[in-house]
C-alpha cells in the first residue's frame, strides 16, 4: 500500500503540501501532543489554516493540533477535526473550552495503560499529572 506523506519542516514547504491535502480523502493530524502549551507559530501555523481550509476530512491523534489537552484553550488556532482518536484516557481539553467544537466525535483508542491505574485517576486526567 503506498500512503503519501509530507513532511513539513519550513513555512515555503506549505504549498506544495496543500496540492497534495486537495488531492486526498482523509488527513491525519498529528503535528503536535498533548504538550503544547504555546501558541503555534511559523509552518505549523501554516499548516493548520491549509488542512482547515481543505475541507477534507480530518482525523487528529490526542488532540486536535493547537489545542490545550488540559484546558480546551486554542493556541494561536487548532485543527478542526471530524474525529479524535485520543490516546489511552480521554484528555480534559477535548470537553471544555474549543475541544467540543474542535474535536468532531471522540473515540479513545486503548493502548494498554493498566486498569488500576486508570482507576486510580478517575475522570478525564490532566496530562500533566505524572502516573508513577
Amino acid at each position: 500500500m503506498k500512503i503519501p506523506c509530507r513532511q513539513i519542516l519550513k513555512e515555503t514547504e506549505v504549498a506544495a503540501a496543500e496540492t497534495l491535502m486537495m488531492h486526498t480523502d482523509v488527513i491525519l493530524d498529528s503535528l503536535f501532543g498533548t504538550g503544547l502549551k504555546k501558541p503555534v507559530s511559523g509552518a505549523e501555523l501554516a499548516a493548520i489554516h491549509i488542512v482547515n481550509k481543505c475541507g477534507k476530512n480530518v482525523i487528529a491523534v490526542d488532540v486536535p493540533s493547537g489545542l490545550d489537552a488540559d484546558s480546551g484553550q486554542i493556541l494561536g488556532d487548532a485543527v478542526r477535526a471530524k474525529l479524535t482518536a485520543t490516546l489511552g484516557i480521554p484528555k480534559k481539553g477535548l470537553f471544555e473550552g474549543s475541544g467540543p467544537a474542535l474535536a468532531g466525535r471522540v473515540a479513545v483508542i486503548d493502548i494498554g495503560l493498566p486498569r488500576e491505574l486508570i482507576r486510580r485517576y478517575p475522570g478525564a486526567l490532566d496530562t500533566r499529572t505524572p502516573f508513577c
